[in-house]
C-alpha cells in the first residue's frame, strides 16, 4: 500500500480553494522554521485494525486517524481554511492518490487538544480537525 500520509497530503492539494489560500503549505508532521502563514499542519496520529481470530499476519489496516491543523495569524483566514479542509474531506470516498478510501469523515477535536503545529504560543489561530480515512 501506498504511503498513506503522502497520499493524504497530494489529496489536501489538490483542491484549488485549499491551495490558493495555503499554496503548496501543507506540511506533515514537521513545519519548517520562518514558516509563512496560513498554513496546513497534519500528522497520522493512528493507524487502526479491525481484529478477528480469524485473520492472517500482516493483514492491511481498517483505518488511519490524523490530526489536521488550520493555522493562520487571523482567525477568519484559519475559519476559511478550515472551510476548504472541511468541505474537501467530510464523506468523501474514492481514490486519495494510490489508495482507495471507503470514507473520510472529519469531526472537530477534543477540548484538552493541545495544537501541535504551531511550534508553542506564536500567536497564531489554530482550527483543528480529527479526520478518519477508512480503507
Amino acid at each position: 500500500m501506498a504511503e498513506i500520509a503522502l497520499d493524504f497530503r497530494a489529496f489536501l492539494l489538490a483542491d484549488a480553494s485549499l491551495a490558493g489560500l495555503a499554496g503548496d503549505r501543507v506540511h506533515h508532521n514537521h513545519v519548517p522554521q520562518g514558516k509563512a502563514t496560513p498554513f496546513v499542519y497534519y500528522r497520522r496520529r493512528n493507524t487502526q485494525h479491525d481484529l478477528a481470530l480469524s485473520d492472517s499476519q500482516g493483514q492491511a489496516p481498517d483505518s488511519y486517524g490524523f490530526d489536521v491543523e488550520a493555522i493562520a495569524e487571523s482567525p477568519d483566514q484559519a475559519e476559511e481554511l478550515a472551510g476548504y479542509i472541511r468541505s474537501r474531506c467530510h464523506c468523501f470516498r474514492g481514490a486519495l492518490g494510490e489508495t482507495t478510501t471507503k470514507g473520510v469523515f472529519v469531526q472537530d477535536v477534543a477540548e484538552d487538544y493541545i495544537a501541535k503545529g504551531t511550534g508553542g504560543d506564536a500567536g497564531l489561530t489554530v482550527i483543528a480537525f480529527d479526520v478518519e480515512v477508512h480503507v
